[in-house]
């Protein structure tokens, strides 16, 4: 069921019998994306103080409240939205619904857990930034979307989160608390009745903003050729990325498809030609990112300084090899059920089903893309993997973090470099025909 509030507010809800666990999903816009330049991370360091304190409960009443009748609160921020999540034992309803409501409508970020929190988040950015593989694929997101805001971490940098004044969170809260702009989703064994009068008493007094919701920018420009980290390193780490489509394209079953061939579970050819056969690899794999406007995929393994090169043209050879050749029907059927597969079990709970349901709905595909998903993976073809191999897998962005010595051969200016590389972060060159 799909019902409109009088505020604009959306209510989703799937009633599933004989389950004692309700959950609900609250999702709003806009996300990170309109954190202000020189304010990256305050929508994240917003969503994450949400529960620590509100105008009536404090940080530790809103724990007790909570432990007291077994239910869970969750906040996330993503680049495009904010989310949270209730869990609650079905008797449980009314009372943990206005424990998540007072949460959400009336946050007070107090100055000592606004301190507390940004000590967190300092200590998990450098501890993300000083592993190679976070700083490579943060470094290869800022090559495939910079200026927009997808190139931007959601949780910030250290200079950023530094500068974050109580005002800053209350502006961020501000912006994602008008209902024309929330989609709310209800599973369990509750009527549909019973789910609208819980919203409408809770949230349905909110008032709209009659507003457009706010815009993404699409003016990124990937850098194609090879940018590089130099750390202390004993073990380097390669990300490869290239720009691909939005969720809502009719080529993103395909390129999920495509990247569970590539690199996904131990079957896939990432990991079976460079891990078990060529041992180049400690980890290898790829994956696939979408957002409302635009999506990724990104290959990344990791290995030794003295393989680097091998490495580079062992990933190389496999793209070109998934752009030129078909997929067996035994490589399809085994990538078609292993996202099937995840996909299911991504659903076992309430939780996961609710969260699913507003993601849907927020992207624009509607509610019923949750149960077409498994069909439109069946669906795909090997000419499908064929045709957006070669339609997005061009003039890859990509990011090497290695030893500063010995420098690889294949770097090497003395001879003819195999790959471009980027010598300044600020120079956007023409994408190289070899760096593939």
């Amino acid at each position: 069921m799909i019902h409109k509030l009088e505020n604009g507010l959306t209510l989703l809800h799937r009633r599933v019998p004989d389950s004692g666990i309700i959950a609900m999903s609250w999702l709003s816009v806009p996300g990170a994306s309109v954190d202000p330049g020189d304010k990256i991370g305050r929508t994240h360091l917003m969503m994450r103080l949400l529960s620590k304190g509100t105008k009536s409960r404090s940080a530790d009443q809103v724990s007790e409240d909570l432990e007291d009748i077994g239910a869970r609160i969750s906040t996330s921020a993503s680049h495009e939205y904010v989310s949270a999540g209730l869990q609650c034992v079905r008797g449980d309803l009314s009372r943990a619904f206005e424990i998540l409501s007072d949460v959400i409508i009336n946050p007070t970020f107090p100055l000592e857990e606004i301190r507390l929190e940004k000590r967190r988040v300092l200590s998990e950015i450098r501890v993300r930034d000083d592993r190679p593989s976070g700083a490579a694929m943060k470094r290869l997101r800022r090559q495939l979307f910079e200026p927009g805001p997808y190139g931007r971490p959601v949780d910030g940098e250290p200079e950023t989160i530094e500068t974050l004044t109580q005002t800053d969170l209350v502006e961020a809260h501000r912006e994602v608390l008008f209902p024309d702009q929330m989609i709310v989703s209800l599973v369990g064994d509750i009527p549909a009745e019973e789910a609208i009068r819980l919203v409408e008493e809770r949230l349905g007094a909110l008032p709209a903003s009659g507003r457009p919701d706010a815009e993404v920018s699409q003016n990124w420009r990937p850098r194609a050729g090879l940018d590089q980290i130099l750390r202390s390193v004993e073990q380097s780490f390669i990300a490869s990325g290239y720009i691909t489509c939005p969720i809502t394209h009719e080529d993103a079953p395909a390129l999920d498809v495509m990247a569970a061939v590539l690199g996904q579970g131990m079957s896939s050819r990432l990991f079976v030609r460079l891990r078990d056969e060529k041992g180049l690899a400690y980890g290898v794999g790829a994956f696939g990112a979408n957002y409302r406007h635009a999506g990724y995929l990104a290959t990344w393994i990791g290995t030794t300084p003295e393989r680097i090169c091998e490495s580079l043209d062992g990933i190389s050879a496999e793209i070109e090899t998934i752009r030129q050749e078909p997929v067996t029907q035994e490589e399809l059927d085994r990538a078609r059920a292993y996202l099937i597969g995840g996909y299911l079990r991504d659903h076992e709970t309430n939780g996961q089903k609710a969260s699913h349901l507003a993601y849907w709905q927020f992207a624009g595909l509607g509610t019923e893309h949750d149960e077409r998903y498994p069909d439109l993976i069946r669906d795909v073809t090997t000419r499908d993997v064929m045709r957006v191999a070669n339609k997005y897998l061009t003039d890859p962005a990509t990011v090497l973090v290695r030893p500063e010595d010995p420098l690889p051969e294949c770097l090497d200016y003395s001879e003819k470099p195999v790959w471009k590389l980027l010598e300044d972060a600020d120079d956007i060159p023409e994408a190289p025909q070899d760096a593939r």
